[in-house]
């Protein structure tokens, strides 16, 4: 029995990897077809014909979605109807909040976590049943949809698999060339450089009003909030990578909240990784609800800490606050910050900040830029522009208030685009690349319509420039890299 998985955008894909891997541990062949980039126009006239080539003799084929993939996965799904008669099943975050909407247009959803309810569904499916009764799936039947009840999430992650990395299974399709290619070294370092990214850890303590994790705590009201590998498992995950794909060359932690793991099992990590791994590490989930210097410490002291990440998410305690739901102030937020610049030569630091929110005032932002302005130079700053993603409390506020639009609604594919227009909101995104002299001048003459134009204009032209070096020196550095690793081979 063989299935095909599809996903549309980043090729990380870590939720469909590790569906995949946990279908192969239960002896179930998996295709895997990567779509990249993000965004990408499906439309290709070539597309179909490579997938029908992978996936044609399928006993399913399944597509993992968020919001900013919906449209996407709607064109997909009605085009796979005509070259395939295997039926198509959505999972991912979309479908599992968005369960009514999804179910009009695939032949059946898995709501949550999907590695077991695939095994479930593919082992069904093999032995010619129905899938009444299967926990996790909705499917539709007789002209009406039967819901079958929630799947209890996985406690264990150690009885999972890690993440499929076979790229003898994977195929990405390469628009360039308008070809189905066999995934390899050379497309994986092109779409995602040299990094491995995985999760220690699932899970999240906060329940942020923007973030979909508050949906899920609700969704699953007794289960922990954090599970996490052992670090057996992270290890011999690590481990293989470094056996098995030569050409990577940095480790990406990219859930939530490292640092809430216990004291103990960080020290233990830290000693396997330094003797096992040793590869620069970035964290991208510090969390200031749960920050721990001394964790921190232990990792820095023997591991490259080549980036940390925390979200600050704004400078106004109002909007964090009340907005947000974000319940630390400004004492306890600056207080982490200045324990993390205790590291910043270890590692570069990077602040999420989200802006263009409707219900923020003048002094929001004003206290937004005051408090950047605090933080101990350099570091680098991220900017989003809010986005109502269907299943938060946010969106729902949106929606009941009518500040949704199609550029801010979740389901856009331009909701990643800076579009902010306030002045105040331009000065914020120049806070970690302008001098401080500059900044509080551009703030102090922002009410003069041409003086504060100019400078913003230059202030927005140096950033272009700034950028565009950054990206050709790290193409150089990419590139230094990948012939390093054909040469080596």
């Amino acid at each position: 029995m063989e299935v095909t998985l599809i996903n549309v955008g980043d090729i990380i894909a870590y939720g469909l990897r590790c569906v995949s891997s946990n279908l192969k541990k239960h002896g179930i062949g998996t295709r895997m077809i990567f779509i990249p980039p993000r965004f990408a126009d499906i439309s290709h006239k070539n597309l179909f014909a490579g997938i029908a080539e992978v996936a044609g003799d399928s006993a399913f084929i399944g597509i993992s979605l968020m919001a900013g993939q919906y449209k996407s996965a709607v064109y997909l799904t009605e085009n796979l109807k005509k070259i395939t008669d295997a039926p198509v099943y959505w999972g991912g975050i979309h479908p599992t909040v968005c369960p009514d909407e999804s179910i009009k247009h695939a032949d059946a959803i898995c709501i949550g976590e999907g590695e077991e309810t695939a095994v479930a569904l593919a082992k069904r499916m093999g032995s010619g049943g129905g899938l009444e009764g299967l926990d996790g799936i909705w499917f539709k039947k007789d002209g009406g949809v039967v819901k079958n009840r929630q799947r209890r999430i996985p406690e264990d992650l150690d009885s999972l698999p890690p993440p499929d990395y076979s790229f003898d299974t994977h195929y990405v399709f390469d628009f360039d060339k308008g070809i189905m290619a066999r995934m390899d070294d050379h497309y994986f370092f092109k779409h995602r450089g040299d990094r491995y990214t995985t999760l220690p850890t699932r899970g999240c303590a906060m329940n942020c009003s923007y973030c979909v994790n508050a949906y899920l705590h609700d969704m699953y009201p007794g289960s922990n909030r954090l599970r996490s590998k052992s670090v057996d498992t992270l290890i011999l995950e690590l481990k293989w990578v470094k056996d098995n794909l030569k050409f990577i060359r940095q480790i990406n932690f990219y859930d939530d909240d490292f640092l809430r793991l216990p004291v103990e099992y960080i020290r233990d990590f830290v000693d396997r990784y330094k003797r096992e791994i040793d590869m620069p590490l970035v964290l991208t989930g510090i969390s200031p609800a749960n920050f721990n210097m001394e964790k921190l410490e232990l990792i820095s002291r023997k591991i490259r800490l080549d980036k940390l990440r925390m979200g600050v998410q704004s400078g106004s305690e109002r909007t964090r606050k009340e907005i947000f739901n974000r319940p630390h102030s400004d004492k306890q937020l600056l207080s982490v910050i200045q324990q993390l610049s205790r590291v910043r030569r270890k590692g570069r630091i990077l602040y999420d900040v989200i802006l263009d929110v409707p219900w923020e005032n003048e002094k929001d932002k004003i206290d937004t830029f005051r408090f950047l302005m605090k933080i101990p130079r350099p570091f680098w700053l991220i900017v989003y522009y809010l986005t109502f993603y269907p299943g938060t409390a946010l969106y729902e506020r949106a929606q009941k208030e009518g500040v949704l639009n199609d550029i801010n609604n979740g389901y856009s594919q331009r909701y990643q685009r800076p579009r902010t227009k306030d002045k105040l909101n331009k000065i914020i995104t120049l806070t970690d690349k302008m001098p401080r002299w500059f900044l509080w001048l551009l703030f102090y003459t922002r009410k003069a319509a041409l003086i504060s134009d100019v400078l913003i204009f230059s202030g927005d032209m140096v950033i272009v420039i700034h950028n565009a070096l950054r990206r050709i020196l790290t193409g150089i550095a990419l590139t230094k890299r990948r012939l390093s690793f054909r040469r080596a081979q």
